[in-house]
C-alpha cells in the first residue's frame, strides 16, 4: 500500500513536533514548513495527501495560502485542515468558503486527528485499531519501562554502571524536551481562548451599555453654543502633534540609518503657506468677534494627516496611534463638530534584512535593492483592518460611538498594491534607502473629517 503523506505549514516548531508524532502513529509520513511561502514552494515539487494548515503566520497567513492552492489546478484537490487556536461556527464557516475541509483545533487535537484523518479515508488498517490497542499499548509501555526503573535505581547506588545511567539520563533529557513542547502548546491555547472570551465579553458589556446610555443621551438638552477657546486648543493640540510628529521621523531616521526621511515637495510648501495664512485669518476673525464657519474642517483634516505616520515595525492602528486618536475625538467634540471621522490605513513594503527566527531590521540605506531578504512589512501581514489594530483598540472602537455623540468613528483599509505614493523601479540602481523613503509615506492613515 502506498505510504500515505501530510505537509504541516505552522510557524510554531513546537506545535508542528507535536503533530507530527501524533501523525507517525497513524502511519503517516508528514513534512513540516514554517511559513506559507515555504508551504508554496514545497507544493511545486510534491503533492501530500492532505495539508495541516496554521491560520496566524508571519507573511501570508493561512487564509490567504488556501487561496493560492486552489487557484493551481495541480494542488486544488489536495484536501486541507486548519490546524490552528481558532474555533467558532463563524470561523468554520469562512474556512470551508475558502476551501479548507475541516478544523483541527491545537487545544485538542490529539482527540479529534483520529476522526478527521477518518473522514478523508486516509487511515490505513493498522491505524484503526489504534484506538482500540492504546490501553494495551500503555500497559506494556508501562511493562517496559518496569525494568528501566529498577536499573536506574540500582545505577544510582553502584558507580560501575555509567553507561547504563548515560543511557537513562539521556531519556529523561527526551522526556523533558517533550513536556516543554507540550507546555508551550498549552500556553498558546490557554491565551488564545482567553482573547477569545474576552473578546466576546467585551462584545457583550459594550452592547449592554449602549442600551444603558442612549436613553440618557437622548434626553439630554440641545447643545449650548460653544465657546472659541476649545478651537483655539484643538490648533495649539495639532501644532504640537506636527512639532512631535517631526521629532519622532529624525528618531527613527537616526535609529534606522535615514529610511524615514523625506524631500519636503512644492506642494507641501504650498499647503505649510495655506496653513499659516489660515491661522493668521483665524486670529484676525476672533479679535474681530466674527464665529468661524461651522463646515471649516479641511484646515484641520490637512494638520492630523501630516502626523500618522508610523514605523514599520508597528502596528497601523497601535496604541500610539489611539493616543492620537483619542485626542482628536475630544477635541473634535469640544469644537462642536458632527459628523463622521474616517480613518483609512496604508501599509507600506520595506525592504528589510533578516528572517523569520531572527527578526527583520530595515536595510543599511546604501544597500542596493536587488539584495534586500525581503520587501514587505513585517508587522502588518494581512490588508484586513482587523488584523492592523492592538486589542486595546479594537476595544476602544466598540465603544466610541457612546463616547461621543454626535460624532461617528469609521475605519476602513486600502488595498498596499494600490499605494499613495508610487515605488521606484525595481531595475537599476535603485537603493533600499531610496525604496523605504517612499515605503515610509505609504506606511501611514489618513483622516477625512465629514461635518454633517
Amino acid at each position: 500500500m502506498k505510504e500515505k503523506r501530510a505537509l504541516i505549514v505552522d510557524d510554531s516548531r513546537s506545535a508542528r513536533l507535536v503533530l507530527q508524532r501524533m501523525l507517525e502513529k497513524y502511519g503517516i509520513r508528514a513534512h513540516s514548513v514554517a511559513s506559507a511561502e515555504d508551504a508554496l514552494d514545497y507544493l511545486l515539487r510534491h503533492r501530500p495527501d492532505v495539508i495541516f494548515m496554521d491560520h496566524r503566520m508571519p507573511g501570508m497567513d493561512g487564509f490567504e495560502a488556501i487561496k493560492h492552492i486552489k487557484k493551481n489546478l495541480e494542488t486544488a484537490t489536495i484536501p486541507i485542515i486548519m490546524f490552528t487556536s481558532q474555533s467558532g461556527e463563524l470561523y468554520l464557516s469562512q474556512a470551508r468558503a475558502l476551501g479548507a475541509v475541516d478544523i483541527l483545533p491545537k487545544a485538542t487535537a490529539s482527540t479529534h486527528l483520529h476522526e478527521a484523518l477518518r473522514r478523508l479515508g486516509l487511515l490505513t488498517p493498522s491505524a484503526k485499531t489504534l484506538v482500540t490497542e492504546g490501553a494495551e499499548d500503555n500497559a506494556v509501555n508501562e511493562r517496559d519501562l518496569m525494568p528501566s526503573r529498577q536499573s536506574f535505581k540500582r545505577d544510582l547506588l553502584r558507580p560501575d554502571k555509567v553507561a547504563s545511567l548515560d543511557k537513562v539520563v539521556t531519556e529523561l533529557r527526551g522526556i523533558r524536551r517533550y513536556l516543554s513542547d507540550q507546555s508551550e502548546v498549552l500556553h498558546q491555547n490557554i491565551q488564545a481562548s482567553l482573547r477569545l472570551y474576552s473578546g466576546k465579553l467585551n462584545k457583550s458589556f459594550s452592547e449592554k451599555l449602549d442600551e444603558k446610555i442612549q436613553p440618557l443621551i437622548n434626553s439630554q438638552p440641545p447643545p449650548e453654543t460653544h465657546s472659541k477657546l476649545p478651537l483655539l486648543l484643538l490648533f495649539v493640540l495639532l501644532f504640537a502633534s506636527l512639532i512631535w510628529n517631526y521629532k519622532l521621523q529624525q528618531k527613527i531616521a537616526s535609529a534606522e540609518t535615514d529610511a524615514v526621511q523625506t524631500n519636503m515637495t512644492e506642494e507641501r510648501l504650498q499647503l505649510m503657506l495655506d496653513h499659516w495664512a489660515a491661522q493668521q485669518k483665524q486670529k484676525t476673525d476672533i479679535k474681530t468677534g466674527k464665529r468661524p464657519p461651522p463646515n471649516n474642517w479641511k484646515l484641520a483634516q490637512w494638520a492630523i494627516n501630516q502626523n500618522l505616520l508610523f514605523p514599520y515595525n508597528e502596528l497601523a492602528l497601535g496604541n500610539q496611534r489611539l493616543v492620537q486618536i483619542q485626542q482628536l475625538l475630544k477635541m473634535a467634540a469640544a469644537t462642536g463638530f458632527r459628523g463622521r471621522i474616517v480613518l483609512q490605513t496604508h501599509i507600506g513594503e520595506f525592504c528589510l534584512r533578516g528572517n523569520v527566527e531572527q527578526g527583520y531590521q530595515l536595510a543599511a540605506a546604501n544597500l542596493p535593492l536587488s539584495r534586500c531578504d525581503e520587501i514587505m512589512n513585517p508587522a502588518q501581514s494581512s490588508d484586513l483592518v482587523s488584523m492592523q489594530q492592538s486589542v486595546e483598540f479594537a476595544n476602544f472602537l466598540a465603544t466610541a460611538v457612546a463616547d461621543y455623540n454626535g460624532i461617528k468613528l469609521e475605519v476602513s483599509n486600502l488595498p498596499r498594491e494600490q499605494a499613495l505614493y508610487e515605488y521606484p523601479s525595481r531595475t537599476g540602481n535603485v537603493t533600499a534607502g531610496q525604496w523605504n523613503r517612499i515605503a515610509q509615506l505609504n506606511n501611514r492613515i489618513s483622516t477625512r473629517l465629514i461635518a454633517e
